[in-house]
């Protein structure tokens, strides 16, 4: 599903909600599956977002041990563990619905 995906979280800290609101959102389709992650050392539910070309990398890490923090009709908050820089950080992604 096409979401407009905007990162909440610098190094597991949170960005004030106004700057979030200014950032450009990454719009691309949003895929929740099991995958490795070699800093936790086995498999992970991990989200990914994938653009329009479905090959291509994503501009947004993905998202390890994701759980879906909140939810209403005018989006979702994915929440879970990023890598940057070999480390694991803090995360949230703010999905809303393209219309």
């Amino acid at each position: 599903m096409r979401y407009q995906v905007t990162k909440r979280m610098l190094r597991g800290q949170p960005i004030d909600m106004a700057e979030v609101r200014s950032i450009q959102p990454l719009v691309g389709d949003v895929l929740i599956t099991d995958q490795r992650c070699e800093q936790l050392g086995r498999n992970s539910k991990t989200a990914v977002v994938r653009g329009v070309n479905p090959i291509g990398p994503s501009s947004l890490p993905p998202l390890h041990e994701v759980v879906l923090s909140w939810m209403a009709p005018n989006g979702l908050v994915l929440s879970g563990l990023e890598v940057e820089d070999g480390r694991l950080y803090a995360q949230s992604w703010w999905c809303r619905p393209v219309e």
